[in-house]
């Protein structure tokens, strides 16, 4: 197709799973994007730019081919960013991971492929996009198999309240979310590059207030009301997409402290806890070597809770 501009039919739709939107959940998000020459126009041999504008109420995570490439966590803030080095002539995916803290919830985008050509190929959010409230291993990828999932629901045209023409002032970059800066924005010392690796869910994993390192290398974190999550980050070099993230089944969670030390985990827990392991010190080992922590012994009982109690 050929455009210079996004017209009324163009206007990307937003969109969410079927049914009605619920607090604190998660939607998984697929499109099927089918790229070839005709695309680019007579004597065009590459793409010149692919833009790529999404926003999310509240949050998102997009990847392209199983690479992330964008996040946001404002809806009033949508991100773009130019996904050309990502796509390939042939069948590509894009897929998304989108969530709701309340209220009404909508995810919308636009991807705008341009050939030297002037020719451009829209590809936007509407009911063509298949979604799922179940994540599934490889859910980005594009050999996955989403014929079971269900066509989305378009609640509304960009523009459209409550919301407005989000796309109107979207800033660049992979993107952050309120009081999480985007990378490129950070001050760093010479010779060290940041990278987004993840946004928290609030609807799903909480917030996230105590960190720690196990002797693997990984990250062990704390929900300050709910569980633990370990983290294996992806490798110096490798795609930020390839971070691994598991909650922690032990019995123990709201730690306001975490310090991995002796091969043992020990957490300060506050407030109520999980399984009757309430303001605390505690010690949760692995007794059998099978890299789970099955065991929690308590160490002292401490009293007090809330914003200032065990820390």
């Amino acid at each position: 197709m050929t455009a210079t501009g996004t017209t009324a039919a163009e206007k990307p739709s937003w969109i969410w799973g079927a049914g009605e939107a619920k607090e604190n959940e998660t939607i998984f998000f697929r499109k099927i994007v089918r790229l070839n020459t005709k695309d680019l126009g007579p004597g065009a041999k590459q793409v010149q730019s692919a833009k790529f504008t999404m926003s999310c109420d509240n949050g998102f995570e997009a990847f392209i081919n199983g690479k992330k490439v964008l996040a946001g966590g404002d809806w009033n803030n949508a991100r773009t960013v130019d996904v050309k080095k990502h796509l390939k002539v042939g069948r590509n995916v894009i897929a998304v991971r989108g969530w709701n803290e309340g209220s009404v919830a909508g995810l919308v985008g636009q991807l705008d492929i341009a050939a030297s050509t002037s020719r451009h190929k829209i590809i936007n959010t509407d009911s063509s996009w298949r979604a799922s409230r179940s994540k599934a291993d490889g859910w980005e990828s594009i050999g996955f198999d989403a014929r079971d999932w269900k066509t989305s629901r378009v609640t509304g045209a960009l523009g459209d309240g409550p919301w407005g023409n989000v796309f109107a002032k979207a800033s660049k970059g992979s993107g952050g979310t309120p009081g999480v800066p985007a990378p490129e924005h950070l001050t760093l010392a010479k010779g060290f590059k940041a990278e987004l690796l993840h946004i928290v869910p609030k609807g799903e994993q909480g917030s996230w207030v105590a960190i720690t390192e196990d002797h693997k290398g990984r990250l062990i974190v704390s929900d300050q009301y709910g569980h633990l999550y370990r983290i294996t980050p992806p490798k110096i070099g490798e795609d930020a997409s390839k971070i691994y993230i598991e909650r922690i089944d032990a019995p123990i969670g709201h730690a306001q402290g975490l310090l991995w030390a002796f091969n043992s985990l020990y957490v300060v827990v506050n407030g109520g806890g999980i399984a009757g392991h309430g303001s605390g010190l505690y010690r949760a080992i692995d007794t059998n070597g099978d890299d789970k922590l099955d065991k929690v012994e308590t160490l002292k009982k401490i009293n007090g809770g809330g914003e200032h109690g065990p820390h």
